[in-house]
């Protein structure tokens, strides 16, 4: 028979698999609205430097009056399509938001059977985790800020090195927005992409965190502690590797995100409840739940390619299958992050030794 704690943290892992759909689909909404800025910069961009090549380049008033206006039409595309792209995606975390704390309330009522009369976090509580909680050091509003900032300044260096290089106007435009052969992803409007793609899915993490982080706090008479879950494949991040399966007190602890696009949840432990039986998800299929993530590398050590990709190095890898070394032994407790190679040696002179490494 489960225990109750199972029961959510096996629904709790469970909705996470949800929670990464949800963003992806989030994300493709979002970047379709960038599509379209890039629609629109495309063809602003392709007109005005097609008058310019066809007038001549050179550094008289005539060619830098002209590259101004371009370069001041680029910022307004940004900064107006941003605005909706912000206003979209505001949208959506406040949705998430009262939506995690819906659903995370009817789980916990699911599992233990019976109306726990939870409290619930109010919609002005959920405004203020997307608008005004810092997600990861920064509120929102000044990390969508800085996307069109940025953006903006890529492109005009690309155009004003273009021309300076002597490129024709296709060339610059390529530069900027790649080609279809390679799926647009040579330009340098990847970068762009790639950022607000990380944006949207770091702060679908965040505010779903933090929703659900405040419905603990409202509940502290049922809900005393909760357990970080990390995703058990070999792309987790040293950080969520070294937080896997620890257990904070409510309002105490660091939450996920832990870094840009972590798949890191956090799930509710009861207060007088049994601990975990049961088994949890992972590349390698079911495991019991009580695994953490260094267990799930002692299941994977035979595999050498996916131990040395979740360990970032085959030395790493060797070190911690043949060496004798822990997950702890390889993560700095300062940076949460791998010791270097030469650090490790310095420290686990030994561990070399026995792993065979030179």
């Amino acid at each position: 028979m489960p225990t109750i704690n199972e029961i959510v943290f096996d629904r709790g892992v469970a909705h996470q698999v949800g929670i990464l759909r949800f963003s992806s689909g989030v994300r493709n909404r979002i970047l379709g609205l960038l599509r379209e800025v890039e629609d629109d910069l495309r063809d602003q961009i392709t007109t005005r430097l097609a008058k310019i090549e066809a007038r001549g380049v050179d550094i008289g008033p005539a060619t830098t009056a002209r590259l101004q206006a371009l370069l001041g039409q680029v910022q307004e595309i940004n900064l107006n399509g941003y605005g909706k792209i912000s206003d979209t995606l505001i949208k959506e975390l406040r949705a998430a938001g009262s939506f995690e704390v819906d659903f995370t309330a009817r789980m916990l009522e699911a599992s233990v059977g019976s109306e726990l009369a939870l409290l619930l976090p109010t919609a002005t509580q959920i405004g203020t985790i997307v608008t005004a909680q810092p997600l990861r050091g920064r509120i929102l509003s000044d990390v969508l800020g800085d996307l069109p900032r940025n953006a903006t300044q890529r492109i005009n260096e690309a155009i004003r090195l273009g021309l300076i290089e002597g490129q024709t106007s296709a060339q610059i435009t390529r530069s900027i927005f790649g080609t279809a052969a390679r799926g647009f992803d040579d330009g340098i409007q990847r970068f762009t992409r790639r950022g607000l793609a990380m944006v949207v899915n770091t702060s679908i993490n965040h505010v779903m965190s933090r929703s659900r982080e405040a419905l603990f706090m409202q509940n502290r008479d049922l809900i005393g502690r909760v357990m970080w879950v990390s995703t058990l494949d070999t792309r987790t991040t040293p950080i969520c590797q070294r937080r896997d399966k620890m257990v904070f007190p409510v309002g105490k602890g660091p939450r996920p995100p832990a870094h840009p696009n972590c798949r890191s949840t956090t799930v509710a432990l009861l207060n007088g409840q049994k601990d975990l039986l049961g088994e949890r998800a992972s590349d390698v299929g079911g495991v019991p739940a009580e695994t953490d993530y260094e267990d799930f590398l002692r299941r994977i050590q035979d595999d050498p390619a996916a131990l040395s990709m979740a360990l970032n190095a085959k030395q790493r890898a060797a070190l911690f299958r043949d060496g004798g070394l822990s997950l702890d032994d390889l993560i700095n407790d300062t940076t949460e992050n791998f010791f270097t190679l030469d650090q490790l040696r310095q420290n686990h002179a030994e561990a070399f030794v026995r792993a065979g490494i030179d």
